[in-house]
């Protein structure tokens, strides 16, 4: 009795996992791909774009750490608890593809307000337009 439960568990797993696992989606998005910003809208921190032809999507994110430059790459980000230090947009790609890391855009907002405000349209914007930026989101992506 035992092992047909097993065998039937084993089954039902096979079943579910297996289509899930073959999934694969191939997207062309290298770091001298051409972007055209299409949406962001103030106070949300989603931001679509189209990048070589595939549409894109991402969110900004106020933190109180600054980067380096503009371009500059975190793993994690820290939020602090007076909201105001929050100042510091950071840019990430979601789909089709998740990015690593955050990459730093080097807005200069003199508030955490004015951060949340406008961050995801920061994104979107520059990475239309900003070259350093654009590379260093869509690096790691490529067919």
């Amino acid at each position: 009795m035992k092992l047909k439960i097993l065998i039937a568990g084993v089954a039902v797993f096979c079943v579910i996992v297996a289509p899930a696992a073959a999934v694969v989606k191939c997207v062309k998005l290298t770091q001298s791909s051409t972007c055209t910003s299409t949406t962001a809208n103030n106070s949300s921190p989603e931001w679509t774009a189209t990048c070589g032809g595939t549409p894109i999507k991402g969110i900004g994110i106020c933190s109180d750490k600054k980067g380096s430059s503009v371009g500059s790459k975190s793993s994690s980000l820290t939020i602090d608890y007076y909201t105001d230090e929050n100042k510091y947009c950071w840019c990430k790609i979601i789909s089709p593809a998740v990015s690593s890391q955050w990459t730093y855009d080097d807005y200069n907002y003199t508030s955490g307000a004015d951060c949340a405000r406008d961050c995801a349209y920061g994104c979107a914007a520059d990475i239309e337009t900003n070259a350093a930026l654009r590379s260093s989101l869509l690096y790691g992506f490529s067919d």
